[in-house]
């Protein structure tokens, strides 16, 4: 009898770590997958955020369409990462004159304003650095972003800062790192 309840005990115990073995797996391959396609980073509990354009940029102009899709995609980003400035890229087109266009959302995780921000941003596929460029993102220019909000903003790296021209940008990664002045 002793041994028939400790067998279903064993057995138990296997067949439970197993699964939670097996949804912790699960978890780590979607965040892997979430960083490395520049894409959704949550998936439920989908959390409004508020984006704003550049100082330059007549929100007018930009189409009710375009705004929805900008917001459905932010939304899906969730609330931008504590204590850091962080850069999520959404679109890399090549212009014909040779330049990368990187669409981006520039989010601001900390509890304060900041401003005249300045950042390096190397877009790699497979590890392998596909450009690479440090941005100047001047209050004049930028503006300044306020605690928890994002600013959509387009980084262009000019022919001279694109280490591979052949290359497909479906999915990629950001790698930055960035300075910056607060109020």
């Amino acid at each position: 009898m002793k041994k028939g309840i400790v067998i279903v005990i064993i057995c138990f115990l296997f067949t439970a770590c197993g699964r939670a073995n097996e949804n912790k797996n699960n978890l780590q391959n979607d965040n892997r997958n979430s960083i490395v396609n520049n894409k959704n980073t949550v998936k439920d509990n989908i959390v409004p955020q508020k984006y704003t354009f550049g100082p330059k940029v007549k929100e007018e102009e930009v189409s009710e369409e375009t705004k929805k899709e900008l917001q459905t995609h932010l939304n899906k980003l969730g609330n931008p990462e504590k204590d850091n400035i962080s850069f999520n890229g959404f679109s890399a087109k090549f212009r014909q004159d040779g330049a990368l266009v990187v669409s981006v959302f520039i989010r601001n995780g900390y509890s304060y304003i900041v401003h005249n921000i300045e950042a390096k941003v190397d877009l790699k596929k497979h590890n392998e650095v596909v450009a690479t460029a440090t941005f100047n993102l001047t209050e004049d220019e930028f503006g300044s972003l306020n605690p928890g909000e994002t600013r959509v903003w387009n980084l262009v790296y000019e022919p001279q800062h694109i280490l591979n021209k052949n290359v497909e940008l479906s999915e990629y990664l950001l790698e930055y790192s960035t300075k910056y002045n607060r109020k």
